[in-house]
């Protein structure tokens, strides 16, 4: 689905080339979880077949089968439409045997400067040990020797993930080379003495589905912990290399990383083309998707260009009146939601706030709205779900930063993962307590609720306030409660629900 945008050319090409790099991503994240999960269950002599009959090893088979044939279309689409057609807007992926004499000398001063000093040369042979590749990482692999007659040695070189892919071109505007490109020119001055027989991209996935027995773990915090770490070391589940890379190298890597011929891919183009990010942020607007501005709400008329006199009535009295839908991307966030916790950490008459995070920003405004909850006195509790996949260390982080300042934290379920976003505000008002809840499909995260589509609702309804309560109590008691009035929650009262809805129909 979002190759299938990035290979649209009815799309602007910037536009194509963002998709082209958030498939590389999602893939990434595809192989890096769901094959390696595979892997493991194979490894594992797991032979149980799915709800479709598959083994484990069966579904490996066909993933890797059905993914080469979408990784040729990426590179094909790449080279043949999107890079041309940036040529002919003046965006030029250039080549160095492209460019003038003074622009080679030029970048050659700015390997040596910039680009050589951040650069470890690691040779494999009987005197060195075949060096750690870290997830995700793209290398160049060289085949040297010193002498006409002597063996030849493999060297990996990291390429700087802290250094921009697409290098500038000297005297021009918009025109690039890659980086790789760059060093592989250069190499006389990181390998000085030696034969050069061959330099090759290579880009190496693993497993990150490493998993830690909750039911025995004495501290989730360390267990993730231990997770985060274990990652970085897990098994090799796919490993991308040049169309053009010679049998020598493939051989290395296929031996000392422990991969079948079934789990290399061989790849024209980039590789990685989660670089084309890079290039979406060139100020080239008649190139790109007409910019979209979130709204603000109309019954919540916060944000930007609207006149202050125009707010109405604070938002509790609002959505007391009715519940509010608010749909993301096209109503602000932080006219919304956020707003929502921001008001309720500063109105003298809330008494208590409480939240679930799955994934946010890493400058976190909720986050920030629930600091300043406690600072003015509100009971405050909040759970983070350690689990969330790939933001689990951005979550450790909150979490360390909410307990400092005194917010009582869960970190999630044992045994299970906890996906919900949902915040309850408790009010002291005229009438008696009233409870306020934003239940939404979206995650508590300013900058994706900029893209990502979600709904939340926002209401005053007092048995979904109680159904939150119960869920809420469950993050920090012992149990789940079973009888819910509104709510359909997994994993007491949903799958019961839905089928008696479907059976219903």
């Amino acid at each position: 689905r979002v190759l299938s945008e990035g290979l649209d050319a009815r799309n602007p090409p910037l536009e194509r080339a963002r998709f082209l790099a958030f498939f590389t991503k999602n893939t990434d994240e595809f192989f890096m979880k769901r094959v390696g999960g595979l892997k493991q269950q194979i490894e594992a002599g797991v032979t149980e077949t799915t709800p479709d009959g598959r083994t484990p090893h069966e579904q490996w088979t066909e993933i890797l089968d059905a993914a080469r044939p979408l990784f040729r279309e990426q590179a094909a689409c790449w080279e043949e439409e999107i890079k041309p057609q940036f040529a002919d807007e003046g965006i030029q992926i250039q080549t160095l045997d492209e460019l003038t004499e003074s622009q080679q000398t030029r970048l050659r001063d700015h390997f040596e400067e910039s680009v050589l000093p951040t650069l470890t040369p690691l040779a494999f042979d009987p005197a060195h040990p075949f060096p750690f590749i870290s997830n995700l990482s793209l290398s160049l692999a060289v085949l040297s020797r010193e002498t006409t007659d002597e063996e030849l040695t493999f060297t990996r070189i990291k390429i700087p993930q802290n250094q921009p892919r697409f290098v500038e071109v000297p005297e021009t505007d918009h025109n690039y080379v890659l980086i790789e490109d760059v060093i592989e020119a250069n190499l006389d001055l990181l390998l000085p003495n030696v034969n050069i027989v061959d330099v090759s991209k290579f880009k190496v996935t693993r497993n990150a589905e490493v998993r830690r027995d909750e039911e025995v773990a004495e501290d989730l915090i360390n267990m993730i912990e231990e997770v985060l770490e274990q990652r970085r070391f897990a098994t090799v589940v796919r490993v991308e290399v040049a169309a053009d890379m010679p049998e020598q190298s493939v051989s290395v890597l296929k031996e000392q990383l422990d991969v079948t011929d079934a789990e290399v891919f061989y790849r024209e183009g980039p590789i990685d083309f989660r670089s084309l990010f890079e290039l979406t942020e060139i100020t080239r607007p008649d190139l790109k998707a007409p910019s979209w501005t979130p709204q603000p709400h109309p019954r919540i008329m916060r944000g930007p260009g609207v006149d202050p006199r125009d707010e109405p009535a604070d938002i509790f009295t609002e959505i007391e009146q009715d519940d509010i839908l608010v749909h993301h991307p096209y109503h602000s966030f932080e006219g919304t939601v956020h707003h929502f916790l921001e008001a309720a950490a500063h109105d003298p008459d809330v008494l208590a706030v409480k939240a679930a995070i799955y994934r946010t920003a890493s400058d976190s405004k909720v986050i920030q709205s629930l600091i300043d909850a406690a600072d003015n006195g509100k009971q405050v509790a909040v759970m983070v779900e350690l689990k969330a996949r790939f933001d689990e260390q951005n979550n450790l982080e909150w979490v360390r930063r909410l307990e400092e300042e005194g917010i009582h934290v869960a970190y999630g379920t044992v045994g299970l993962k906890t996906h919900t976003k949902t915040a309850l505000v408790v009010r002291q008002e005229d009438e008696g307590v009233q409870l306020y809840s934003h239940v939404g499909t979206g995650n508590y995260h300013s900058e994706t609720a900029k893209g990502y589509v979600d709904l939340g609702v926002l209401t005053s309804n007092h048995d979904i306030g109680q159904d939150l309560t119960k869920v809420f109590n469950s993050f920090t008691g012992p149990t789940l409660s079973n009888q819910f009035r509104e709510l359909l929650i997994a994993p007491v009262t949903m799958r019961e629900r839905f089928t008696q809805r479907i059976r219903r129909e």
